[in-house]
C-alpha cells in the first residue's frame, strides 16, 4: 500500500506532465461550492482526471482517510486535495527570486485539459475508453498512425469530420459525440493527441 506521500506525488507527476488544475473537476459534483463531495463522486473524479485506474482500493481508502470530513467521514475535502496537489505549480521562494527560469509547459498540441462532461456522459465515456484501452494494447496499436494524413503541420488536431473517418474504433454516434465535446477546442477542431495521450497514459 503506498503512502499518503507517495499517492500525492503520483497525481502531482500526472498532473504537471497533463498540465491541468485538478479542482475544475469536482466543481460540477459540488454545486454550493462546500470544498466537499462524496467519497464516490471523489472517486469518479480521480478517474475523470485519468489518474484512477492507477488506484488499488487500499490507495482510495488511504485518500479517503487523509480528506475525510471529520464530523462527516462520508464526505471528502477536494479542495486541501487539490491544494496539496496543485503545490507541484507553485515554486517556493519565487516571490524572493521573481527572474528565477521556470520550465515552459508543454506546448498546446501535446496535451491540452479535456472538456467537462455530464455525469451521464463520464459513465459511458468512461466505459468506452476502457475498451479503447483494452483494444490498443491487444492489438498492439499506435493510435497517432491514425491521424497523421490529416495533420499535416503536426498540430495534434484535425476537424471533427476527420476525427470521424479517422477514428480506430468501431462506435455508435452518440459515443462519438461524446468523445468530440471532451476533446473540442474553441476553434471546433478535434484534441486527438489530447484523447490519444489519456489513452496511453492509462496504459503505461
Amino acid at each position: 500500500m503506498s503512502t499518503i506521500e507517495e499517492l500525492i506525488s503520483d497525481v502531482q507527476t500526472h498532473c504537471k506532465k497533463s498540465r491541468v488544475r485538478i479542482t475544475e473537476f469536482f466543481l460540477d459534483f459540488d454545486k454550493l461550492r462546500s470544498g466537499f463531495v462524496s467519497r464516490d463522486q471523489f472517486r469518479r473524479c480521480l478517474h475523470m482526471l485519468g489518474i484512477g485506474a492507477r488506484f488499488k482500493e487500499a490507495d482510495f481508502l488511504t485518500l479517503y482517510e487523509q480528506y475525510k470530513k471529520p464530523n462527516d467521514p462520508g464526505r471528502v475535502s477536494y479542495v486541501k486535495f487539490c491544494t496539496d496537489v496543485d503545490a507541484i505549480f507553485t515554486l517556493k521562494g519565487l516571490e524572493k527570486s521573481p527572474h528565477q527560469t521556470i520550465a515552459a509547459a508543454p506546448p498546446l498540441a501535446t496535451k491540452r485539459r479535456a472538456n467537462a462532461l455530464t455525469p451521464e456522459q463520464w459513465e459511458k465515456f468512461e466505459m468506452q475508453q476502457n475498451f479503447f484501452i483494452q483494444e490498443t494494447v491487444s492489438r498492439g496499436l499506435n493510435l497517432k498512425e491514425f491521424f497523421k494524413d490529416f495533420d499535416h503541420h503536426c498540430s495534434g488536431r484535425v476537424t471533427a469530420p476527420q476525427f470521424q473517418r479517422c477514428f480506430p474504433f468501431r462506435v455508435d454516434q452518440p459515443t462519438i459525440d461524446i468523445i468530440i465535446k471532451r476533446y473540442q477546442d474553441p476553434s471546433g477542431d478535434i484534441h486527438y493527441s489530447s484523447w490519444v495521450t489519456d489513452v496511453e497514459d492509462a496504459i503505461a
